[in-house]
């Protein structure tokens, strides 16, 4: 897990425990039911209503610490090899493609075969034309430069540099 996801992991269930102690502090108002004391009502109260909460949402269906799969990415083997292993981190697509809302975790499907390669979290998702591709663009979506970009999308096609694709950033975030 990158320091990212690790930070706001952090954040989310240091709210969601600031969040039990507050309803526990709600309940010291009742004092003649808890006769324990403040401190340890707070902590333990907490503590209780945090784990609540968490089996309540693992029960849900929702895994701890990642969030639901949303939805699948097809691309073609070598593309979902280099995602998995991390040297890829875009993914160059034909705007018919139905494509995850940005901030989404997505499996990652093998071309042909569907099968299952590795969940990514889809970070931004945007538009540009093909004339428009810059070169940083085509090497972090594992083309070796602009111009073998421009030759594999042009083949088998007739080349417009009108046409419009779908720039997808990825990062990897647990094998499937």
């Amino acid at each position: 897990m990158d320091r990212d996801a690790l930070r706001t992991s952090a954040i989310r269930y240091g709210l969601l425990f600031a969040i039990s102690v507050i309803l526990v502090v709600g309940f010291w108002f009742h004092r003649e039911f808890y006769q324990i004391g403040f401190g340890p009502l707070v902590v333990i109260g907490g503590v209780v209503t945090f784990v609540i909460i968490l089996a309540v949402r693992a029960l849900g269906g929702a895994p701890l610490g990642r969030g639901r799969v949303r939805g699948s990415l097809s691309l073609p083997r070598a593309s979902a090899e280099r995602v998995l292993s991390g040297t890829q981190t875009l993914a160059i697509l034909p705007v018919e493609t139905e494509v995850p809302p940005a901030g989404s975790l997505t499996r990652v499907l093998v071309g042909t075969t569907k099968q299952p390669m590795a969940h990514v979290r889809i970070r931004d998702v945007r538009r540009r034309l093909t004339a428009d591709v810059r070169e940083e663009e085509a090497s972090a979506g594992g083309y070796d430069g602009l111009d073998e970009f421009r030759k594999a999308w042009a083949r088998g096609l007739d080349p417009d540099p009108r046409d419009l694709v779908l720039l997808v950033e990825l990062r990897k975030e647990a094998k499937g």
